[in-house]
């Protein structure tokens, strides 16, 4: 999320509170470059990262090796399956 700050100009009545505005790209592949080139505070080499198809389907979800000693260690977590590279189509999206 970009956050756009609060003009400290304005009056108080007249102040806008920040606003959160969703990240738009043209592909996965550069959507995560570029959520992780923003995130502050975080390890660069094991980013914790998930991914999910929709908020409609969280079933299933896959996430960065960072996190899966994690989610071994819930009980309300099944891991599926071990490390696999994310495989990028040729317009850079999550196959």
């Amino acid at each position: 999320m970009l956050i756009v700050p609060t003009p400290t100009w304005l009056p108080p009545h007249r102040t806008v509170y920040p606003r959160k505005i969703p990240l738009f790209t043209h592909s996965d592949e550069s959507c995560i470059q570029i959520a992780l080139r923003t995130c502050n505070y975080i390890d660069r080499e094991h980013p914790r990262i998930v991914h999910i198809q929709d908020t409609m389907n969280l079933e299933e979800i896959y996430i960065s090796e960072a996190m899966l000693e994690e989610a071994k260690q819930n009980e309300h977590v099944e891991v599926l399956s071990a490390p696999e590279d994310w495989g990028f189509d040729k317009d850079g999206n999550i196959r």
